[in-house]
């Protein structure tokens, strides 16, 4: 039994650790892809530049008001020290779910000694749950992504651990990184962060109102308000003093109009992604894949063997984890403007969730664990080498932009038909500007741009602008860059 334990151990080891580096190949290698991405990227490369770490600006005059700065003081740091390119904006996202990782694995532990179950090595199921979620689609895909999402999910987990830690044992230190973690959540997503952390709590006291009130009773509520009041709201404060509008758009718009208005027309910064309400739930399958259907297979076995009212019997800990799974989806069932990455917060407490409840190890098990945690890496790796191999499969205009800095001189701007695109806009530094093709003129050379990047389904344009005096000198996924000829 002991090199059985040995041997399952070393093998999750090795397929963590592979998962882990090859997030670390494919954010290194892959360019930023339209639109999320490289939106938040310019963000952050404003705030580096203008070292002004109060108004994140969606560009240059424009502050944007749709998120907290966390991720965003995050990655500016890291283009300040390491410069700017896709690795370093990418890079505090990865050791954030290096963080997270640890907090499941340690959450898991906790989950143990409040439930103690027999056959089960207790140096393997935290390590199994931390495997599980990094191997989920969506915690894989946002595990270095330039996204928000991963920070608030920090913020939740950390919540989320310290009160297994709690219920396990008193610790005023564990109490304070409850509000901690509320404060991160804040600071990256906003009051978003302390639905997602109370609300499953108010629903679990309908089940186990003693069990809650024991938890409540533990947290250290007077120094931990203050604590969450000193790390959260002094940018709240300081952000509305400087640019007025921010608490209305952010607090209104951002948190009730957003998800309430189907096709809400408020966004001053995107486009809605307008949803039917429920369709929530048909991202579940893709953002929690493999896994998924590991956890729906033992829920509906346990199910079929002992019904709803052992459900409802068993530990305290466990039903908190799976209403904490699944409160994302309940949340936003009748949402109108959704997007998958919303379940993000949900992945942790199911990895912990299913990697308890998994049979004891076999070498059936290990295979099939060894099968599914490869999906992922070995999709990403295969991926990369596509994208590489073809720029048109990723959907980033940085080949226009290296063939414009190659041939532009520091006067030039890249113009774009309509609008610039986020990736163009990060990767020139912001050198871009929209153009409007009813103004072009190819023979007048103090109006008709140097370098004009033009949709390739704008047929007409591309045909005007090759039958004048420019040349195509790149192309991407969307777009064309036409270089005007001297006559």
């Amino acid at each position: 039994m002991p090199h059985t334990s040995n041997s399952t151990s070393r093998l999750l080891w090795v397929l963590l650790l592979f998962t882990l580096g090859t997030q670390l190949l494919v954010m290194w290698a892959l360019p930023y892809a339209d639109s999320s991405e490289p939106r938040y990227a310019a963000i952050a490369q404003i705030m580096a530049q203008s070292n002004d770490w109060i108004t994140p600006w969606f560009s240059p005059g424009v502050p944007f008001w749709g998120k907290p700065p966390l991720s965003f003081w995050a990655q500016a740091l890291s283009f300040k020290l390491f410069g700017i390119n896709e690795f370093t904006g990418r890079l505090p996202s990865w050791l954030v779910n290096l963080v997270i990782t640890a907090l499941i694995m340690h959450g898991t532990r906790c989950l143990m000694l409040l439930q103690p179950r027999p056959n089960h090595e207790e140096s393997l199921t935290p390590l199994l749950a931390a495997l599980l979620y990094n191997t989920m689609c969506l915690s894989f895909s946002n595990a270095g992504a330039v996204l928000t999402d991963p920070y608030l999910n920090l913020g939740l987990t950390l919540s989320l651990v310290s009160l297994l830690h709690l219920a396990y044992q008193p610790s005023r230190q564990w109490g304070w990184a409850f509000f901690v973690g509320l404060s991160l959540g804040m600071l990256a997503k906003g009051p978003l962060a302390l639905v997602f952390c109370f609300a499953p709590l108010v629903i679990l006291a309908f089940f186990r109102r003693a069990f809650v009130a024991q938890l409540l009773k533990r947290l250290p509520w007077f120094s931990g308000i203050v604590l969450f009041c000193l790390l959260s709201l002094p940018w709240y404060i300081l952000a509305e003093l400087k640019t007025p509008g921010f608490l209305d758009y952010f607090i209104i718009g951002e948190h009730f109009s957003r998800f309430l208005v189907p096709g809400w027309q408020g966004d001053l910064y995107g486009t809605a992604h307008k949803a039917a309400p429920a369709s929530i739930w048909l991202s579940l399958l893709p953002a929690t894949f493999p896994w998924g259907l590991l956890s729906a297979f033992l829920l509906v076995k346990a199910w079929r063997q002992h019904g709803l009212r052992a459900f409802l019997q068993l530990p305290s800990s466990s039903i908190y984890l799976f209403i904490t799974a699944l409160f994302p989806a309940l949340f936003f069932t009748a949402a109108g403007n959704i997007l998958w990455t919303y379940l993000l917060p949900g992945l942790a407490p199911l990895a912990m969730l299913t990697a308890y409840y998994c049979p004891p190890f076999s070498r059936g098990l290990q295979r099939t664990v060894a099968l599914g945690a490869a999906i992922l890496p070995v999709a990403g790796l295969v991926f990369m080498g596509l994208s590489l191999h073809d720029v048109t499969i990723t959907k980033t205009d940085k080949p226009l932009v290296e063939a414009f800095l190659a041939r532009a001189t520091p006067s030039d701007t890249l113009y774009f038909i309509d609008k610039p695109t986020f990736s163009a806009r990060f990767y020139s530094q912001e050198r871009t500007a929209p153009f409007d093709a009813a103004t072009f003129n190819a023979d007048n050379e103090s109006t008709a741009p140097r370098f004009i990047a033009i949709a390739n389904y704008d047929t007409q344009t591309v045909k005007t602008i090759t039958d004048a005096h420019y040349t195509a000198i790149a192309h991407s996924k969307r777009y064309q860059l036409f270089m005007r000829s001297p006559h």
